[in-house]
């Protein structure tokens, strides 16, 4: 079985150079660290897989360009922080007006967003979806603002990978 660094490094030779190019150099490991320090603050336990550290030690993220992935940018870690801050206070917000009565459609806001989910990539310039590994089983979610959490889209890390080297093959 292939590693993780293994699998990314064969997808981005797949990659037209324009993709490839849009990848930023490594991030440093403090990063990873502050990652698993905001995912401890919200859930008390749990840190970001593994396989995903791997990947942004390998790359952070990329700059504006062609999606490195099938369906999605990759975020820096950064920015994955940002939105994972920001989504943990809108949730927060959603959970304090629920004990208010409001809003009435209880369904609707129960699936929105659970901080157990991490971000990791985004749609630029389309429907503002992003994706996110769930930190306990390593699969990967889509979620739009307007519907919340949406259908798993790729059961690991490895799957992604190799469904990417898939991706940019084809389109070549």
């Amino acid at each position: 079985m292939s590693t993780t660094e293994e699998l990314f490094a064969a997808a981005i030779e797949a990659m037209p150079e324009s993709v490839s190019a849009s990848l930023r150099r490594p991030a440093r490991s403090g990063a990873i660290r502050v990652v698993n320090e905001r995912i401890e603050a919200q859930l008390s336990v749990g840190e970001i897989p593994d396989d995903m550290a791997a990947l942004w030690l390998m790359h952070d993220g990329q700059r504006e360009g062609a999606d490195v992935f099938p369906e999605f940018a990759f975020l820096p870690i950064g920015q994955a922080i940002s939105e994972y801050s920001e989504l943990c206070y809108l949730q927060s917000e959603i959970d304090a007006a629920e004990a208010d009565g409001y809003p009435p459609e209880k369904e609707f806001w129960e699936n929105w967003y659970d901080p157990v989910l991490f971000p990791i990539g985004w749609t630029p310039g389309g429907s503002g979806c992003l994706f996110l590994i769930h930190i306990e089983n390593g699969r990967i979610y889509r979620f739009n603002p307007d519907g919340g959490i949406g259908s798993c889209c790729y059961q690991s890390v490895h799957e992604l990978l190799a469904r990417t080297a898939e991706h940019h093959k084809a389109e070549r």
